[in-house]
């Protein structure tokens, strides 16, 4: 969507692509989200930016059939959002062309989007992928966009519930072959959790490291660009891990990406990944999700065989000590 509907963008350094992803779980069943995408009833009551209202909301929702949206803001010009579904399977997957009418026809080029939907222990993870954007500031300007009419969408299919009150414990999954997805909540706001994850001087105080070890470097503040680096020395003094990327999407408080490559003393580089960081209100809580992605899956299983979990819940344990005090 244009101007003011995403909040959520990846722009993946390794293919140099300038596609947008969205992740974002609502508290209702997959049935229920697939409808609100394809019922004009339902579209009418999120499917615009939350300064807009939606005019008009069309839904033919079969192979071939249109999608279209005519949303406004007060004092504006009407804008209409068209496309055409591609695929529709009940209650997971919808695939549509997107674009934007003119006076005289369809402007600017087309892009395709894909929504897929899957349980959730939550209700239902939603990852919103389009693809085929003109230009970085394209793909912005929908990022924008999506996000907010997201918000609108969680009014009507229920925003991520409260965290589970028997524990904050780590939760992993793996949807794809290269793929980790780990949720956590904390019992902080938002901002404060955003600035702990961001903010070298806060990093700092949490990161996890092996008793003994000392961090040597917490250098690099998100910035979309820039650099960062995470180093230890092991008890003896000896370089043990060095952890550095680059900042590939800022936007707070909410969602920052960054690439990450990790070198182990003398051995050199042993991994590579992208990591994807999506920060969410729920009464009182925010929820954490993370998703690293691998180049293959023997990368992949190779970092769960590592326990890796195990140190990361060993952090956002010491996260929650920090937070009490930021």
């Amino acid at each position: 969507m244009g101007k003011a509907l995403a909040n959520a963008v990846v722009l993946d350094p390794r293919v140099g692509s300038i596609d947008l992803t969205i992740t974002r779980v609502f508290a209702a069943e997959p049935a229920m989200v697939f409808r609100a995408w394809t019922d004009p009833t339902l579209l009418r009551r999120w499917a615009c930016p939350k300064e807009m209202t939606v005019e008009s909301a069309e839904s033919d929702a079969r192979v071939g059939g249109v999608f279209r949206c005519a949303m406004r803001e007060p004092g504006a010009a009407l804008h209409v959002m068209r496309g055409v579904y591609r695929e529709l399977s009940p209650p997971r997957r919808i695939v549509l062309s997107h674009g934007w009418e003119g006076e005289g026809g369809m402007v600017g080029s087309e892009s395709l989007i894909t929504i897929d939907l899957t349980p959730h222990p939550r209700g239902t993870r939603m990852v919103f992928r389009q693809v085929g954007l003109a230009s970085v500031a394209s793909r912005d300007s929908h990022a924008d966009g999506w996000n907010s009419a997201f918000e609108n969408l969680g009014g009507v299919c229920g925003a991520v519930p409260p965290a589970d009150t028997s524990g904050l414990s780590l939760k992993v999954e793996t949807p794809t072959d290269t793929t980790i997805v780990m949720t956590r909540s904390f019992r902080s706001p938002r901002e404060t959790v955003w600035r702990a994850m961001t903010e070298p001087g806060l990093l700092r105080r949490w990161l996890f490291s092996p008793p003994g070890w000392m961090m040597t470097a917490c250098e690099g503040g998100a910035v979309v660009g820039g650099a960062y680096r995470w180093a230890w020395d092991d008890a003896e003094g000896n370089p043990a891990l060095s952890i550095h990327g680059v900042w590939t999407e800022v936007r707070p408080p909410w969602r920052v990406a960054h690439t990450e490559t990790m070198e182990a003393g003398a051995c050199g580089v042993v991994g590579s990944l992208v990591a994807t960081i999506e920060l969410a209100e729920a009464a009182g809580e925010t929820v954490l999700t993370i998703t690293l992605e691998f180049g293959s899956k023997e990368a992949r299983d190779g970092a769960l065989a590592s326990g890796m979990d195990r140190g990361m819940e060993a952090g956002y344990a010491a996260l929650d000590n920090a937070l009490r005090d930021f």
